[in-house]
């Protein structure tokens, strides 16, 4: 049965962060679980995981022993999502142009952007939001997965995603 992107959008996506030390070491990334992005009807809601209730990320068990790079940790991440400090609310989307509700996902390309996820979406003018409240989020056809993205950076050490 093919998935739908209007229904395939909602549900609940895995939040990660990386280990830089374990990436150093092996050249691959060991990620963190940090909490679910319930997408729902326009409502959200953020449920972390445990040791990440109070978001204290520098007090929880990470490969990492480098005391630095968990305090840049609970800067890097609270600076960069709303829904974090704010754990529910709403939020609105935006199809990109020749994306509609009822378009199939296995029919687009790999690494496409499909949306625009907006959680303030009392502003309506999605370009003048600040990047941790406006995620693109795409396509990741051959893992069969919807992936946020963030609207200034390729490459982070964050992932939020989930299986279609």
């Amino acid at each position: 049965m093919p998935s739908i992107i209007g229904i395939s959008l909602e549900g609940r996506y895995a939040m990660y962060w990386g280990d830089w030390e374990y990436y150093k070491a092996h050249g691959s990334m060991e990620q963190t679980l940090i909490g679910y992005l319930q997408l729902q009807g326009g409502s959200y809601f953020f449920v972390p995981e445990k040791c990440f209730i109070n978001l204290a990320l520098s007090e929880c068990t990470k490969k990492s022993s480098d005391a630095r790079e968990k305090l840049l940790l609970d800067q890097y991440v609270k600076d960069r999502f709303l829904f974090l400090t704010k754990p529910q609310g709403k939020y609105s989307i935006q199809y990109e142009p020749k994306i509609h509700p009822y378009t199939v996902l296995e029919n687009q390309e790999d690494g496409e952007i499909l949306v625009r996820i907006n959680f303030d979406p009392q502003q309506t003018d999605i370009n003048s939001l600040t990047p941790d409240r406006v995620f693109l989020i795409r396509n990741m056809k051959d893992a069969k997965k919807l992936r946020f993205h963030s609207t200034i950076s390729e490459i982070e050490w964050w992932s939020i995603r989930k299986y279609y």
